[in-house]
């Protein structure tokens, strides 16, 4: 892995706007206020929609399983 080229890659994609969190703005509009039920929050991905919306301004709900492991991701996001 070559450190230099993909950290200048990175900084050339970071001045355009197609990172996502860039765009969190415009989703923050959108999600503010909204109420959003996640099934399957506590996973993987789910952890990280939950933490992306409530950012957003969303009030958010879920159903899932119990985490399998400790620690795991849901708990370290402390939502």
């Amino acid at each position: 892995m070559d450190t230099l080229r993909d950290r200048e890659l990175l900084e050339k994609l970071w001045a355009t706007d197609k990172v996502p969190w860039k765009k969190w703005k415009y989703m923050s509009s959108f999600y503010k206020d909204k109420k959003e039920f996640i099934t399957g929050y506590t996973g993987f991905k789910g952890s990280w929609l939950t933490k992306i919306l409530i950012e957003c301004g969303a009030e958010v709900k879920g159903y899932s399983l119990e985490p399998s492991s400790q620690p795991n991701l849901f708990s370290m996001l402390n939502y």
